[in-house]
């Protein structure tokens, strides 16, 4: 009777192991919410300064230079720039900040 017990209890944790292992390697995708083409907009306008600059001969690099404080690169702009993350805009704690944190909560200090 224990034997069965123990037979039935691997195979029933086995079971549950494996639907696991199913469900969280073949979902992933649905735990993104996002639009699938919330970005192409942007970036039909960066493949067409892409192809016009191909067009173009080669500039100079006074045009170069003149060129690049317009934006983030020569080619993309300002677009995107506000949703590009940088210390001005993230909230979150350094390494450093959280060992120190951890090394406080452990020694009392």
């Amino acid at each position: 009777m224990k034997n069965i017990l123990l037979r039935l209890t691997r195979i029933f944790f086995a079971v549950c192991v494996c639907t696991v292992l199913v469900i969280s390697q073949g979902f992933p995708a649905m735990a993104a919410h996002s639009m699938p083409n919330q970005g192409e907009d942007s970036l039909k306008d960066v493949q067409k300064k892409s192809e016009d600059v191909l067009k173009t001969p080669p500039r100079s690099l006074d045009q170069a230079k003149a060129d690049a404080p317009s934006g983030l690169n020569l080619v993309q702009g300002d677009a995107n720039k506000e949703q590009m993350k940088r210390p001005e805009n993230s909230t979150s704690t350094s390494v450093e900040e959280q060992i120190d944190e951890g090394l406080k909560k452990t020694f009392g200090r």
